[in-house]
């Protein structure tokens, strides 16, 4: 239960060994403001960020998306049949009044590429969704966490800050949405960045979890923190 538990609070970049001294690398992991949580979400656009991104509204809420840039067009106003879809869910979430960010040109490690090519692979991704919503992305959450001392420079290069979480849901290990449900009303606590996914195995649970997970922290007296609010406190 323990090990269990350790494994959701603490992603296992943490700690890093940075000139001589067990550091966080420069970026978010958490959230300022009182009895607060982020609620974001990995590795969309899919079909299943359209139904979260409708679950949220539905409870008045609004979530941080992290979209895999290489199914988006370079050129919005030309895609192909694939990309066209991609360029819609991706419009309507930006219409749910979501924050959407980067995660990966292609999903890949990104500590384990040069950090040129990593630069280069942001901006890619980055400019990809600005092309799709009219605005530049403030956020790349590196795929899997993966993380290497020298990336934080790589990212701002690219023009983003990375951010991390505090929470993991593990929800892509779930085999029902209560294994997802009961270890996060346990462990939550003001300020987390909750990861959940929006693709690969669970999704179903995700989903059948995520109402119950906003009823659950409604009764711990938390709110969901509107990621357009944190971006404007990080502008000021």
């Amino acid at each position: 239960m323990i090990l269990k538990a350790l494994l959701r609070r603490t992603p296992f970049w943490r700690p890093l060994l940075h000139n001589g001294l067990w550091r966080l690398p420069p970026a978010l992991a958490r959230v300022g403001g009182r009895g607060q949580v982020l609620l974001s979400f990995d590795d969309g656009p899919t079909e299943a960020s359209l139904a979260i991104s409708r679950i949220l509204e539905a409870h008045g809420a609004r979530g941080l998306f992290c979209l895999v840039g290489q199914g988006l067009p370079r050129d919005a106003a030309a895609p192909s049949p694939k990309e066209a879809r991609a360029l819609a869910l991706v419009k309507e979430l930006q219409r749910g009044g979501h924050a959407l960010a980067v995660h990966g040109l292609d999903h890949g490690r990104l500590g384990l590429r040069a950090p040129r090519r990593v630069t280069r692979e942001l901006a890619e991704a980055a400019h990809r969704l600005e092309e799709a919503t009219g605005l530049r992305p403030f956020f790349q959450r590196p795929p899997y966490g993966h993380w290497m001392p020298w990336l934080g420079r790589a990212s701002r290069r690219a023009g983003l800050l990375p951010l991390f979480w505090s929470l993991n849901a593990l929800d892509y290990r779930a085999t029902r949405a209560a294994d997802i449900v009961e270890p996060v009303l346990a462990l939550v606590r003001a300020g987390d960045i909750l990861l959940l996914h929006c693709s690969g195995p669970g999704q179903e649970h995700t989903r059948a979890a995520l109402p119950q997970i906003l009823e659950g922290l409604r009764a711990k007296g938390l709110q969901v923190l509107d990621p357009g609010a944190l971006l404007e406190s990080l502008h000021a």
